[in-house]
């Protein structure tokens, strides 16, 4: 499950593990889909002269989807120090 894990993390997906009776039982992935107009929009950016950055919080490398001809650079697990109460 391990490999299976990695493989969708690589894909930019969130991998959340489940379990029943505290034993594994399995994972579930789940990611937001790039929308059709990102591309398009990320390069009107960059004619401008804006530099792209995507940052994250939880992923630690670009998902293969955003591949380096969108996104300049990353900033991956850009989470706050404190974060407020709940």
């Amino acid at each position: 499950m391990r490999s299976t894990a990695e493989a969708l993390q690589k894909e930019g997906q969130t991998v959340m593990y489940i379990a029943l009776g505290r034993k594994f039982s399995g994972l579930i992935a789940v990611a937001d889909p790039i929308k059709g107009s990102t591309a398009e929009a990320i390069e009107q950016l960059k004619h401008e002269g804006i530099k792209v950055v995507m940052v994250t919080g939880t992923i630690t490398r670009l998902p293969s989807q955003w591949h380096e001809s969108l996104v300049s650079t990353s900033k991956p697990m850009c989470c706050p120090a404190k974060k407020p109460p709940s």
